[in-house]
C-alpha cells in the first residue's frame, strides 16, 4: 500500500539536546521528495556521528534516516521543510503516527520504484568483515529483501532477513529503538538523564535477553539501511548488510549513478558502474 498526505503537517518535539524541534510536511502530488524546495538526491547524504544528515549549500537536517525510511514503506511525494536537528525519537514510528491520520490510502503499482540492476559494493575502511552490498531483486515483481547479519562482543551473532514490500507490516521494524552501543554509554546517558536530558527511553540497551537485543538491534539497522536507500527512492532489490553502518552506507550511494533507465514494465531502473 501506498500512502499520500493530504495536507500540512507540523510535527514537534524535543531535539537530540532537549531543545524544542519541529518540522513540516505538505503534500506534493508525484512520488518525489523535496527538502527545501530542492529534490533529495544521493549528494545530500552525509554520515556523521549521530548517524545520516541531509545537507545542501548551508543547509543541515539531521538524523535523516528514521525519517526516510517511511519512504520505502510507501510514503509519496512529500515537500520536508526543516533545518538543523529534528524532533528526536531515535526510530521512525513517531514520524508515521504523526502523518498517518493525515494520509489516505493509494492503491500499488509498479509507478515509483526503482529497479537495482548491477551489484555495488562498498567495504568499510581497514574492517573488510564489515560490508554493504546492493543487488538486483530475485523476484519480478517490486520489492526489497534485506538481509542483516550482527556480530557483537558479549552478545553474540544475529542473521535476519526483511522483506519489504507494498503488503509489509512496517511497525515492528519502524519501533526498533536506536541501539545503545557500546553498553558503557549508559552509565554517561544515566547522568544526563539525572539532568534532564530526555532521550534515555528511546535507546535500546544491551541489557537483558541477548537475543532479544539482537533482534532489535537487526530491525534498527534494517530502519537505517531503509533510510538511507530512500534517497534513490523506492527501491526494487536486494540488500546484504553485514557488521557495517551509517558511513558504510553513504559510501555505497555515493558511488556513482550512472543513469536511470525506464523498463517496459514501467519500473525505472537505477546502474551504478
Amino acid at each position: 500500500m501506498r500512502w499520500q498526505l493530504c495536507q500540512p503537517v507540523t510535527v514537534h518535539g524535543l531535539d537530540w539536546f532537549g531543545r524544542s524541534a519541529s518540522a513540516t510536511f505538505t503534500p506534493r502530488s508525484d512520488n518525489e521528495w523535496y527538502w527545501n524546495g530542492e529534490r533529495i538526491t544521493i549528494g545530500m547524504l552525509r554520515s556523521h556521528p549521530r548517524g545520516l544528515m541531509l545537507a545542501n549549500g548551508k543547509d543541515r537536517w539531521m538524523e535523516y534516516e528514521h525519517f526516510g525510511s517511511l519512504r520505502q514503506g510507501g510514503l509519496m511525494g512529500i515537500n520536508i521543510h526543516a533545518n538543523g536537528w529534528p524532533p528526536h525519537f531515535g526510530r521512525a514510528l513517531e514520524w508515521w503516527e504523526a502523518l498517518r491520520e493525515n494520509c489516505r490510502e493509494v492503491p500499488e503499482t509498479n509507478d515509483g520504484w526503482v529497479k537495482i540492476n548491477r551489484i555495488s559494493v562498498s567495504v568499510k575502511p581497514g574492517k573488510s568483515n564489515r560490508y554493504v552490498v546492493l543487488h538486483p531483486p530475485f523476484e519480478e515483481s517490486p520489492q526489497l529483501y534485506i538481509r542483516v547479519i550482527l556480530k557483537y562482543p558479549k552478545l553474540g551473532e544475529w542473521d535476519e532477513c526483511f522483506v519489504c514490500n507494498g503488503d509489509t507490516d512496517w511497525i515492528p521494524i519502524w519501533s526498533a529503538r536506536t541501539p545503545g552501543w557500546p553498553g558503557m554509554l549508559r552509565h554517561g546517558a544515566k547522568v544526563l538523564s539525572y539532568c534532564g536530558w530526555p532521550h534515555d527511553p528511546t535507546i535500546q540497551w544491551p541489557i537483558g535477553n541477548p537475543q532479544n537485543i539482537l533482534r532489535t538491534f537487526a530491525k534498527h539497522r534494517a530502519q537505517d539501511i531503509l533510510g538511507a536507500l530512500s534517497v534513490l527512492g523506492r527501491l526494487s532489490g536486494g540488500v546484504l548488510s553485514c557488521c557495517a553502518g551509517h558511513r558504510t552506507d553513504v559510501m555505497l550511494l555515493q558511488q556513482e549513478v550512472a543513469h536511470v533507465n525506464e523498463l517496459h514494465s514501467g519500473i525505472p531502473t537505477a546502474s551504478w558502474v
